[in-house]
């Protein structure tokens, strides 16, 4: 199975914009679900699974008038269960995986409620992270196709 995520969450406090967290991310990965192949569609995607991913994105992080902006890529393989939920309606998935998170950031100062940003140009930050980069509980609603009826051929 071939996986395909983009992501933009953006929160913002309001009180004198003390803190603003935004990130724009993309994630792919590729899956192999064991022993399904010969169960009906409805079943191919249960049960354990592995997968390799990557992913990667740009971030900016802002609390108390400074903040970093940077981008990042991250791979790595994971580890997934599925079960049914509501007869099959919905499947629960839990997913654990391991990789490297790998970040260049540059810190920056803010004088002024949505002013320009001061980057401090002496600084920068790398960060490479080798461990758990994914932990997710997913409520997800499957679609499924279903198979064309054979024809046969009248002699």
């Amino acid at each position: 199975a071939l996986e395909m995520d983009y992501y933009f969450p953006w929160i913002s406090r309001d009180d004198i914009h003390r803190e603003c967290y935004e990130m724009v991310a993309y994630d792919m990965g590729v899956r192999y679900y064991l022993g399904r192949d010969a169960l009906p569609s409805e079943a191919r995607l249960l049960g354990h699974s592995f997968g390799i991913y990557g992913a990667g994105g740009h971030y900016d992080f802002e609390s108390e008038w400074e903040g970093y902006q940077g981008t990042f890529f991250n791979a790595g393989v994971d580890w997934k269960y599925s079960w049914p939920l509501a007869h099959g309606a919905l499947h629960m998935e839990f997913e654990l995986g391991l990789g490297i998170i790998y970040s260049d950031a540059q810190p920056y100062d803010c004088f002024v409620e949505y002013g320009d940003l001061f980057r401090r140009p002496s600084e920068r930050k790398i960060i490479r992270w080798y461990g758990p980069t994914r932990a997710q509980l997913t409520l997800c609603i499957p679609f499924y196709r279903k198979p064309l009826a054979r024809r046969r051929n009248a002699r």
